[in-house]
Formats: C-alpha cells, sequence, structure tokens
C-alpha cells in the first residue's frame, strides 16, 4: 500500500491577539525564573522581552435606575436576598 500525500487546506496567517502575548509571556517568564532559581541559567530573558499593553478598564456599572431594577427583580426572586438578618 501506498502513502497517501494530503496537503494542508489553505489559510490566512494573522497575528496574535495582545492577550495571547500576554499569556504566552507569563508562562515562559515563569519557567525560565524557575530554572534561575534552580540554577540552570543566570538569568531570565524573559524579563528584557517587551510585551504589549494591558489596555486600561472600561468598566460600563449599570445606572442607578437599572441597578434598581436588577434589586427589585432580586427582591422578586427571594425576599431573604439583601437580608442579612442573621
Amino acid at each position: 500500500m501506498r502513502c497517501q500525500v494530503i496537503e494542508c487546506q489553505p489559510h490566512v496567517c494573522r497575528p496574535l491577539a495582545a492577550s495571547t502575548i500576554r499569556d504566552i509571556h507569563f508562562t515562559i517568564s515563569a519557567a525560565l525564573s524557575a530554572a534561575v532559581r534552580w540554577e540552570w541559567i543566570k538569568s531570565n530573558p524573559a524579563t528584557v522581552a517587551r510585551k504589549p499593553r494591558t489596555p486600561a478598564p472600561e468598566p460600563q456599572p449599570p445606572t442607578p435606575e437599572q441597578a434598581a431594577k436588577i434589586v427589585e427583580a432580586a427582591w422578586q426572586q427571594d425576599e431573604d436576598w439583601a437580608c442579612s438578618c442573621g
């Protein structure tokens, strides 16, 4: 029986997301830090690597009216929801 050659499907290369790069950097940096502690290497080269910035948080809290609706809905489901009466 002969081997059958199967070619890869065509694809488009895309860059990794910044969050994926940060995750990879975290993992590699931790592994290299362990190698430094175990004296397998003298320094951690990941400390000088530039990683993408973490974006500033943009919280979108509910408005007072929306918060009131959330609390009202919780009270309708369970009257003891916000009661801290021991």
